[in-house]
């Protein structure tokens, strides 16, 4: 069994004002900060704007103790990658969560196409190199499975996910799609559940 990673919680998601996606992202947020072992003067640190994620980091680099760290991912991948590499290595992010796996998870590919092994019988097989889970929306099931090129890049986001997050049992069945090759384990109407 390896080592829990020491990091904090990253969250992948849009921040925009306009959608629910903010809301459901702090709710997680929230979780995970208050939850048993994180430090009682721990924070959650929100990246929101690409101006700011320079001095946000610093902080957090000098030491400003953060449990969760949660990523507008409409700052897209010049302004992320970066933010996640920080996070990569042992002592790093204790686990991401992507909201949503088409735009979030448009953002873990790098990491996908980083770590694709080669199986003895020449299939490759992609793993991450950050732990994360995949939280479906709506959006995922409804719109994005319609659209080839999306339904692909889901498919393979979902195949290296610890686990895969659906907040409604009808989103679940909708996603079937999506991650009829996926082994990881399905968490349906919580999130907390996919720390154990």
């Amino acid at each position: 069994m390896s080592q829990r990673r020491t990091g904090p919680v990253v969250i992948l998601a849009s921040l925009a004002r306009s959608t629910g996606n903010r809301t459901t992202a702090l709710r997680i947020a929230a979780h995970y900060a208050a939850r048993p072992g994180s430090a009682a003067s721990a924070s959650v640190l929100v990246i929101d704007d690409a101006t700011n994620a320079s001095a946000q980091l610093a902080a957090f680099a000098a030491g400003t103790p953060v449990s969760v760290v949660v990523v507008d991912e409409a700052l897209g991948a010049a302004v992320v990658n970066p933010l996640l590499q920080r996070w990569e290595g042992a002592d790093g992010a204790e686990l991401v969560v992507a909201l949503h796996a088409y735009r979030a998870g448009r953002l873990l590919l790098p990491w996908l196409a980083a770590s694709t092994q080669h199986e003895a019988d020449g299939a490759e097989v992609e793993h991450s190199s950050l732990p994360y889970v995949v939280v479906f929306g709506g959006t995922d099931v409804n719109e994005y499975v319609k659209d080839e090129q999306a339904l692909r890049l889901m498919t393979r986001v979902v195949r290296a996910a610890r686990a895969l997050v659906s907040f409604h049992r009808g989103v679940e069945l909708a996603a079937t799609k999506v991650r009829s090759c996926c082994t990881a384990a399905w968490i349906s109407g919580r999130i907390g559940g996919c720390m154990d």
